[in-house]
């Protein structure tokens, strides 16, 4: 992630697309020195411009392609409008080397459910709130359905 990252990764609707409904969030990782960091759930209503876009791949073959967009951030981007923020959530991010802890968020369990309408840029995006990491890895993995 940048120094002083803002949105880290993204997922946002396509223009006639179906609705994005986010089902589970995993957040895991490493840095140079462990320590707790920010992270924040900002839904915006125009997509970020910028980023790396990726492939997602489907649980079930059988599903038709993905029209999702998927991105993340190694630099900051130009961020797109904000709604507001889902949520705001401390996790510890530990030195590389050690074992990974997983934070999970599982969308509508312990997060108001969320979707992100068709038509038009509506996108979820983790944000590192400023943080930076050092010498760090994240993974995120993402479920969600195309209803």
């Amino acid at each position: 992630a940048a120094a002083g990252a803002k949105d880290i990764f993204s997922i946002s609707s396509n223009a006639g697309a179906g609705v994005i409904a986010p089902v589970r969030m995993i957040i895991q990782g490493y840095q140079d020195t462990g320590a707790p960091e920010d992270f924040s759930l900002i839904v915006r209503t125009t997509a970020n411009t910028g980023g790396t876009t990726v492939t997602p791949i489907k649980a079930n073959q059988a599903d038709a392609v993905s029209t999702a967009v998927v991105k993340y951030y190694t630099a900051n981007p130009t961020l797109g409008t904000a709604v507001g923020t889902v949520r705001t959530f401390n996790h510890f991010i530990p030195t590389t080397g050690t074992q990974m802890n997983e934070f999970i968020i599982d969308f509508g369990t312990n997060c108001k459910p969320i979707q992100l309408r068709n038509g038009v840029q509506d996108s979820l995006c983790l944000s590192l709130d400023s943080g930076t990491l050092t010498g760090n890895r994240l993974y995120i993995y993402f479920e969600y359905t195309e209803e």
